[in-house]
Formats: C-alpha cells, sequence, structure tokens
C-alpha cells in the first residue's frame, strides 16, 4: 500500500510539475525510476538501487548524485568508500541540489570522510539556507 501511494504521489508531482498538468515522457520515465529506486532501498535491493541511481545520474537527474553518495558512504550495493560518497554528495551540492548541500556541509562540520573545515561546512550551509533549507537556516543561526 505504502508503496503504491508513493508511486502516485511521485507520478503525480511529476505531472504537475510539468507545467498545464501535462508531463512529458521523459518526466514520467524519471518519476517511475525515482519511485522504483526508493522501492529498492525500503526492500534492501542496494544492488538495484545503485542500478537505478547510476542511470539517473547518468541520465543527468542531479539528486541522483546524493543518491550514489549514500550507497557509497553506507556500503549498500557497492563496496563502502568515503572518497566517492563526497565526491558525488559535492556534485550534486555543485549542481545547487540542497539536501546534498546541507549533508555535504555537516560532513565538514564532524569531519566524516573529509577533514573538519568548519569554513566549508558555513559555505554550505549558506548555499542551502539561500535556497531557503529550514534546518541549513538553523544551523547558520547558531554560529
Amino acid at each position: 500500500m505504502l508503496r503504491k501511494l508513493i508511486l502516485v504521489s511521485v507520478v503525480l508531482a511529476a505531472l504537475l510539475g510539468a507545467g498545464f498538468g501535462f508531463a512529458s515522457k521523459d518526466n514520467v520515465l524519471l518519476s517511475h525510476s525515482i519511485a522504483r529506486y526508493h522501492n529498492a532501498m525500503t526492500a534492501g535491493e542496494y544492488d538495484r538501487a545503485y542500478t537505478l541511481a547510476n542511470q539517473m545520474a547518468a541520465d543527468g537527474y542531479i539528486p541522483a548524485r546524493a543518491f550514489l553518495a549514500t550507497l557509497y558512504e553506507n556500503g549498500q550495493g557497492v563496496i563502502q568508500n568515503m572518497d566517492i560518497a563526497v565526491e558525488q554528495y559535492k556534485l550534486a551540492a555543485m549542481a545547487n541540489d540542497v539536501s546534498a548541500q546541507v549533508y555535504l556541509a555537516g560532513l565538514y562540520m564532524r569531519g566524516v570522510g573529509v577533514s573538519v573545515d568548519e569554513k566549508l561546512a558555513l559555505h554550505w550551509y549558506a548555499k542551502a539556507a539561500a535556497n531557503g533549507h529550514s534546518t541549513a537556516k538553523f544551523k547558520l543561526a547558531l554560529r
């Protein structure tokens, strides 16, 4: 049931987000890929999740870089590799993926996979805050 709800939500979002209530074939296919990725993650089918995320990233879907980063960070479907995880988070963050910006900031703040670098952490929090991310705004307000 939850799986169907997620799929319907993703497809509906694609339809409404495409303008005038019509979605392009590419948007619908991307929505299906995103839903299949999330279903694979929920089911613990990490090899399949990796394949889907990798294809979406190759097709230019920026958030898929963060999907890949998570898989590499946790060693799900791939051999754990923080260097690749950080690189994927950076690629997504530089392409203005707000969630990746916040996550990358947290890595720099805690020194996970990278050296502790408060200046870089604050840089990425500021980028995310400028994009409206409430957690990033909160983190900056604490400084």
